[in-house]
């Protein structure tokens, strides 16, 4: 294995290994020593390839999601700067820094012709709602058009999917989470692929309950209703809580909808999580004013 790229490696599979409540004891059984695979995550020491990727057998993941989860820790990714773009609290250059990055993702989609420079873009206008750059109508045509040709739903498509129900025809966003459902591979847990699984049905109920397409809504928590969450995904367990309250309230039950909603609020403002206790806060307000009990 390069020398050059040992500390990074070793890095990478820490992170992956406590990640998944592995013991060094627990990666290394009859496959190494655990003081050797300690100074291999310390880059202290290097390792055989043939070592390495039995060790790698060990963790619980797809070869993709672990592929995905490495390529994220090198700072000129796609991902990467999209995550920098969000961590940015001066607007001034989060705008500039987003239409830079737009613009290259456009220079690089004419000088190849290669979809996903453009499919990038696209996740950067809606991801970061850009206007005046194209109409989620014009989006959502070449979206869905490369989406029908995938036959199998990686990882960039999973990521692609989370931001893109927010533009998509409702009835497109049913076929396609049931798609993405159908999709998982069942022999072991995931955890990257079930984020991302979360996270499409939490934004795509967010769309067609904003759209007050309540079929549709009605029957993306039944999908979601045969799925488990993560235990340690507790923002997919909230939003799902949520969604749910607003579903009561819109078919009838008012008063024990809008009761559970302000518990939630006080709830998350009391174990000091206010911008979910608002975000959430702004959203059942436009839900009342949609239902027309508040004006």
């Amino acid at each position: 294995m390069g020398k050059e790229n040992q500390p990074m490696i070793g890095f990478f599979y820490r992170r992956e290994r406590l990640a998944n409540d592995l013991s060094l004891s627990q990666a290394t059984s009859q496959i190494t020593t655990a003081a050797t695979l300690s100074r291999f995550e310390r880059g202290q020491t290097q390792i055989a390839a043939s070592t390495f990727f039995k060790l790698m057998a060990v963790l619980p993941n797809t070869l993709e999601s672990l592929q995905q989860s490495y390529f994220t820790l090198y700072d000129d990714t796609f991902q990467q700067k999209m995550a920098y773009a969000a961590s940015l609290e001066d607007k001034t250059e989060q705008n500039h820094y987003l239409l830079t990055l737009l613009a290259h993702q456009q220079a690089k989609f004419s000088q190849t012709g290669l979809i996903y420079y453009q499919l990038n873009a696209f996740n950067l206008i809606v991801r970061f709602n850009i206007p005046g750059i194209l109409t989620a109508t014009e989006i959502a045509g070449p979206v869905l058009k490369y989406l029908k040709g995938i036959d199998h739903f990686g990882l960039y498509e999973l990521d692609l999917l989370t931001t893109m129900v927010q533009v998509l025809p409702d009835e497109s966003v049913t076929v396609l989470v049931q798609r993405s459902l159908l999709d998982m591979p069942r022999i072991y847990q995931d955890r990257l692929r079930d984020r991302y699984l979360w996270r499409i049905i939490n934004n795509a109920l967010e769309a067609v309950i904003e759209h007050q397409d309540f079929v549709i809504a009605d029957r993306l928590m039944a999908f979601a209703s045969r799925l488990h969450i993560p235990n340690d995904d507790i923002e997919a367990q909230v939003c799902q809580y949520f969604h749910q309250l607003q579903i009561d309230y819109h078919y009838g039950d008012h008063t024990t909808a809008q009761k559970r909603a302000a518990e939630l609020f006080a709830g998350l403002e009391l174990i000091g999580l206010p911008f979910y206790a608002h975000f959430f806060e702004t959203r059942w307000h436009k839900l009342l004013v949609r239902e027309g009990s508040e004006q």
